[in-house]
């Protein structure tokens, strides 16, 4: 009887213990330099959001080059190629905080469409109307939505000129 006593006291305190050292306690974050839409998606790629409130600023530190590499992809899906980000750590009461400074730079835009296709699909029909449903238009910013709507693994930039690298597909050769 006294040991179930006692294994029930320790349970309780142990219960207690827990809930009272989580609460109220998360990492500040605020981001500046970037629209709602933005500061969203960046918020939602930072993988920091893991790191508990008494983790070393030290480590905090050796995690600036992965904010800058998540706000940096979280831009380009936006189309914000050009994006810069600079994080500033610092302890708080309870947490520590992060104010991330965000540079976005201009939004890529579409400016001219220019598909260019093999003769045997310039006259495919259903080709010509899976292009039209791809609603692009000049002035359009390019997102990641738009890059997977064209089938393109990879955009990269040359000369200002979106060059996409579509996926070898083996059965359509």
């Amino acid at each position: 009887m006294r040991s179930y006593l006692c294994v029930k006291t320790v349970a309780l305190f142990l219960l207690l213990s827990f809930s009272v050292i989580g609460l109220g306690q998360s990492p500040v974050i605020e981001i500046t330099g970037a629209d709602e839409a933005l500061a969203a998606n960046i918020r939602g790629h930072l993988s920091i959001h893991g790191e508990a409130c008494d983790t070393p600023m030290a480590r905090l530190e050796r995690l600036r080059g992965q904010v800058r590499e998540n706000a940096s992809r979280a831009g380009q899906a936006l189309g914000y190629y050009q994006l810069s980000s600079e994080p500033r750590f610092s302890a708080g009461d309870s947490c520590w905080h992060l104010v991330l400074v965000i540079t976005p730079g201009e939004r890529v835009r579409v400016h001219e469409v220019s598909i260019h296709l093999s003769e045997s699909y310039e006259k495919n029909l259903l080709f010509q109307e899976i292009l039209a449903l791809l609603g692009l238009e000049k002035g359009q910013g390019l997102t990641s939505t738009v890059s997977a709507k064209l089938g393109l693994d990879t955009v990269a930039f040359s000369g200002g000129t979106i060059i996409g690298i579509v996926p070898w597909d083996s059965e359509n050769t």
